[in-house]
């Protein structure tokens, strides 16, 4: 069955896939369900490679299958901006953000914004989506 989705991160190295998927489960795993609207998409790198994976649902299963996360996160629009709550508690958990934070879904590196937040350990920038959790039944 030929399909027509174009991967919206086609743009991207492979490397830069790979990236955005570890740092993708990553997010996931720092997900609160008691405060999951603190939890704002800000790279359009790592948002590119979610809505991939959202694209294939058994690719999605699997990979958070693989990375135990067991709640199905789903993907909401909501736009805003300021300073992204939960990059503390990600510095606690995994160290510094990955580069791929920075970067658009075309492969470009905002080096001014990530110089920024190397320079303050802090995030203020837009978003455009977040994760919600499935309704329960």
């Amino acid at each position: 069955m030929e399909t027509n989705i174009v991967a919206e991160s086609a743009q991207l190295t492979t490397a830069q896939r790979e990236v955005g998927k570890a740092e993708l489960l990553k997010f996931f795993q720092l997900v609160d369900p008691a405060t999951i609207d603190q939890f704002k998409m800000f790279s359009g790198a790592v948002d590119a490679v979610w809505h991939d994976l959202l694209h294939e649902p058994a690719e999605y299963e699997k990979f958070l299958s693989e990375g135990s996360i067991d709640t199905a996160m789903g993907h909401a629009p909501g736009d805003g901006y300021g300073i992204i709550q939960w990059v503390g508690a990600y510095h606690e958990k995994f160290g510094q953000l990955d580069p791929i934070w920075f970067t658009a879904a075309d492969g470009t590196v905002d080096e001014a914004s990530y110089q920024a937040y190397l320079s303050t350990n802090v995030v203020v920038t837009a978003w455009d989506c977040g994760p919600i959790l499935p309704k329960m039944a």
